[in-house]
């Protein structure tokens, strides 16, 4: 199974990425880094892709977005894992036919809540996985409007539901995830002690899929839980 692994980046984020960089490498055949031209990241020995303007939100971080999965079909692989800078995947995603990712609010999406949906109260939070087949369906049907201020894993998720498409939801069995897995955990950032503690629980339980590890305490605290602690400090 080959799988290439995207990174949203930028240049500001650089101690987080290089932190993380080991890591992904190590569970991946091909790595490519995305990031703003006016912010740029760029490592040797590295994939680097740069386009468009810095955004937080909006058709900039959609448009790069959208580029970066099209430039990943240039990597012969059969899965596709989309991350964050402040994102990591601890072991080799699950050979699955369907997209998969941390999704959170899932009832409105596998119930077809089209108003709830269109108010953005569901997201898909990284990891997002697919396999090739998925991601190139994706990118040939899926239409972008310049327009759009969205954020991006509220963008995704809609576009998904959009197009007919199915998500395995990894998130662990929690009130609005009952059908999750508990093989992912997120947050938008693990900046508190009882968030890295959380993390921490979910990893022994078997959490791989993760998302919000933006310190190097919080990412300490993840890798002795997986007993991986041969990435610190490498």
């Amino acid at each position: 199974m080959n799988v290439t692994t995207i990174i949203f980046a930028h240049g500001d984020a650089i101690q987080t990425i290089n932190r993380h960089l080991p890591i992904w490498k190590a569970y991946t055949d091909n790595l490519l880094i995305v990031s703003p031209k006016d912010n740029p990241c760029s490592i040797k020995g590295i994939d680097c892709l740069s386009i468009g303007q810095r955004q937080h939100h909006g058709p900039h971080t959609l448009k790069r977005h959208l580029f970066a999965m099209k430039a990943a079909l240039g990597y012969n692989s059969d899965f596709y894992v989309f991350l964050e800078y402040d994102a990591i995947m601890i072991k080799r995603p699950e050979p699955r036919p369907i997209i998969q990712g941390n999704l959170f609010n899932e009832r409105v999406f596998f119930e077809r809540q089209e108003e709830w949906m269109k108010k953005g109260s569901c997201f898909l939070h990284f990891p997002w996985i697919f396999p090739a087949d998925k991601l190139k369906e994706f990118v040939d049907r899926v239409e972008l409007d310049p327009n759009d201020g969205v954020a991006h894993d509220i963008w995704l998720i809609q576009k998904i539901m959009d197009l007919n498409m199915e998500v395995h939801n990894l998130l662990g069995s929690t009130p609005n995830s009952p059908n999750g897995t508990g093989e992912g955990y997120s947050q938008n950032s693990l900046d508190t002690l009882q968030r890295q503690e959380n993390a921490a629980y979910q990893v022994k339980n078997g959490a791989y899929a993760l998302h919000g590890i933006k310190t190097e305490e919080a990412l300490k605290q993840i890798l002795e839980a997986a007993n991986q602690t041969q990435f610190l400090n490498k």
